[in-house]
């Protein structure tokens, strides 16, 4: 998969609403690894966290925390 930037752009707005991977899946009608591989450049631009223990994810104040 090659993720665009419409792509990202999508997913940046799509997890303020909810930073779910499962909801990126449904709303951008993908698959889950190609919502993964979304989510995972997210965390590295420090818009999303790191899943915990748990499994989520929350949304950083933008530098990654």
């Amino acid at each position: 998969m090659t993720v665009t930037p419409d792509d990202l752009e999508t997913a940046r707005k799509l997890v303020r609403e909810k930073p779910s991977t499962s909801y990126l899946q449904r709303k951008m009608l993908i698959s889950y690894t190609e919502a993964m591989v979304i989510m995972d450049i997210l965390e590295e631009e420090g818009i999303v966290s790191k899943r915990n223990a748990a499994g989520l994810r929350s949304l950083t104040n933008g530098d990654g925390k």
